[in-house]
């Protein structure tokens, strides 16, 4: 029997109970549920990762929430190399609506970061277990290079009792291993994404989203592990962190051009536009007919089927 759109909804609340910044998303999420809910003998959650079995997920775009992605599980759980973005046909209006948007998939804080020297800054995310030996390694990478870092806490609570966002718990464990130094600044309190990257001589990021608001603004920026973005933003591997990486240079505007309209064309489902639940079903038609997530996410074959509208 068909898990029920507001089961889904309950079941997601309960996995993120802890996380009140999180819960103005709850109507998108239940009016994503309920397209689902309308087909036939097929389910769909939203972003519950705890192995229930289903034909579809949405998820929350990369960059501002709002830009749903659906698939079977491409760039859920996997994010191969790919270069069909560069088939897209560039267009200027998309990048100049990222320019100006917020791109903050959470609610965030007021409060600007205030800069008292050049920093490279390092968006936390789930230290426990996923990015662990990651974040590790860049704790050691700012002390050993003597590159004055930041290190963000992400937007979501970190007061709450279970384990992945205890910053501070984290923060004295590696005080404890002696690889902090006066090099690495952990800011107790969260500031406003946007005045931190604005100010930053580079962003390294596990894999964070933030990614996209440091390369809009000409940052040069690296990631740890692959993710969507990672087709244009160098990779790097963590056990080989190097003073090399300060090196790198901001993404040309070209690329970024090139790259964002090929995910807006391709990937994304905007949820605000009038034809949100049209592209949505259409979506699972050309499912149903035998597509696949790399058909569905590519240049030629959405555009070829009417979803660059």
């Amino acid at each position: 029997m068909a898990i029920s759109a507001e089961a889904w909804v309950a079941l997601w609340i309960e996995h993120r109970k802890h996380n009140p910044e999180k819960m103005h998303l709850v109507p998108l999420l239940r009016n994503c549920l309920s397209i689902a809910e309308q087909w036939d003998n097929e389910e769909a959650c939203f972003e519950v990762y705890n192995n229930q079995k289903v034909d579809y997920r949405f998820m929350g775009g990369f960059g501002a929430f709002e830009h749903i992605r659906f698939s079977k599980g491409l760039y859920i759980t996997e994010y191969k190399q790919r270069d069909d973005w560069l088939k897209a046909e560039p267009d200027e209006q998309i990048y100049q609506e990222y320019l100006n948007r917020a791109n903050d998939r959470y609610l965030q804080t007021d409060k600007p970061w205030v800069k008292d020297r050049p920093y490279v800054l390092v968006p936390l995310q789930f230290i426990y277990p996923k990015d662990y030996y990651e974040t590790v390694a860049l704790v050691e990478w700012a002390t050993k290079n003597k590159v004055y870092t930041v290190f963000k806490r992400h937007p979501a609570s970190s007061s709450q009792s279970n384990i992945p966002r205890n910053y501070d718990a984290f923060w004295g464990v590696v005080e404890k291993m002696g690889i902090t130094s006066e090099y690495t600044c952990f800011p107790r309190e969260n500031y406003n994404s946007m005045s931190m990257v604005s100010q930053c001589e580079m962003l390294i990021s596990v894999d964070s989203a933030m990614t996209l608001q440091a390369m809009l603004q000409q940052k040069p920026t690296v990631n740890l592990r692959r993710c969507m973005i990672s087709d244009i933003v160098p990779l790097a591997n963590y056990k080989e962190l190097d003073s090399s990486v300060l090196e790198l240079k901001p993404i040309p505007k070209e690329e970024q051009i090139r790259w964002l309209t090929w995910y807006w064309k391709s990937c994304v489902n905007d949820y605000n536009s009038e034809n949100f639940k049209w592209k949505i079903n259409k979506r699972r038609d050309l499912y149903k007919l035998g597509a696949t997530d790399v058909d569905l996410h590519s240049w030629k074959f959405t555009k070829e089927n009417g979803l660059h509208v």
